[in-house]
């Protein structure tokens, strides 16, 4: 990375772009959705803000989770 660049990403709850240190990343293991405070667990991952309103929107659309994760309905 060059110095001073800043990774940006989406949220997939709100779908504001911010800088990624803002964000929570989460990985998709066996079915199951896991937080990845330290980002370094594998697979594919999806973030979304700190806010409780954007997480609790993330976790209860399905849709959204399946087409964030790249999974087949």
């Amino acid at each position: 990375m060059k110095k001073g660049h800043v990774p940006i990403r989406t949220c997939r709850g709100c779908g504001r772009r911010v800088p990624q240190a803002e964000l929570v990343r989460f990985v998709m293991m066996n079915g199951i959705v896991w937080e990845d405070g330290e980002k370094t667990m594998p697979g594919r991952g999806v973030y979304c803000c700190r806010n409780a309103q954007c997480q609790k929107r993330f976790d209860k659309k399905r849709k959204m989770q399946r087409r964030s994760f790249r999974l087949h309905a």
